[in-house]
């Protein structure tokens, strides 16, 4: 299993937006990104399997939304 920490680039498995981890609490991993559509920073909790480590976090957003 893979260890997520606060500051990590992470995406849903199934895909989304680029996201930051702001805090991790066991299996459960707050993470914060910038939403596009509405124009705000957004923010949810996730378990932490539903997460991937985004490796090359600076060409992966620009595949977002296209």
């Amino acid at each position: 299993m893979q260890v997520l920490n606060a500051g990590d680039i992470v995406q849903l498995i199934s895909g989304g937006p680029n996201m930051t981890i702001a805090r991790v609490s066991g299996n459960v991993v707050k993470c914060i990104w910038y939403d596009t559509e509405s124009g705000r920073y957004s923010s949810a909790h996730f378990m932490a399997f539903l997460l991937k480590v985004v490796k090359n976090p600076s060409t992966s957003v620009a595949s977002y939304g296209a």
